[in-house]
């Protein structure tokens, strides 16, 4: 965890400083990664549930999301608790070159609707990065919000270009709180 910590406050862009600067605060996540997806969705949930039970007042938001496999283990965990109608209060989900489903998850996420309805959706990608999540044009995406940045050659986990646009998407992109459709 101190290293995936470090990459993410590494020179000369820290994505934990910049968030900072901004008034979030970042709780980061570690799940055993030899654990199915579900049970690594259940780490998330726990993070989760423990935030809304230490939530005191104010009109503090929820963003959740994740890097690579931690975009799907995320994805994974709000889609479980909407498929269970419980309010997990996240206003904006974002995937960060996030990690395809294997067939089996993706199986597994259709009986869960595949993604979570209520947050927006936000998805980056950094130009080297090989997937089949599209972000871009909306038409073709999952994502309600979008962007591709340039490449990220090593080093930093979250490039300038990119953590920037991300705080820039939480500040300024909401929307209304919206409710799940009841199960099929």
């Amino acid at each position: 965890m101190a290293a995936f910590e470090a990459s993410l406050d590494a020179d000369p862009y820290s994505f934990l400083l910049a968030a900072r600067a901004y008034r979030y605060d970042l709780i980061l996540v570690g799940y055993n990664a030899g654990t199915s997806l579900a049970g690594q969705a259940n780490t998330v949930t726990y993070a989760i549930r423990k935030v809304i039970a230490e939530h005191i007042g104010g009109d503090n938001t929820m963003t959740v999301g994740g890097i690579g496999r931690g975009a799907l283990v995320a994805r994974y965990a709000l889609a479980s608790f909407e498929a269970r109608n419980e309010n997990h209060q996240v206003e904006r989900y974002f995937s960060y070159n996030g990690t395809v489903p294997s067939q089996e998850e993706g199986e597994e996420l259709k009986r869960l609707r595949d993604w979570p309805i209520r947050p927006l959706k936000i998805g980056l990608v950094s130009a080297d990065f090989t997937s089949e999540m599209v972000v871009d044009p909306p038409e073709y995406s999952p994502f309600d919000e979008g962007k591709k940045g340039a490449a990220n050659p090593g080093g930093q986990l979250i490039t300038s270009e990119l953590g920037s646009w991300l705080l820039n998407a939480w500040t300024a992109r909401t929307r209304p709180h919206r409710q799940a459709p009841a199960p099929a």
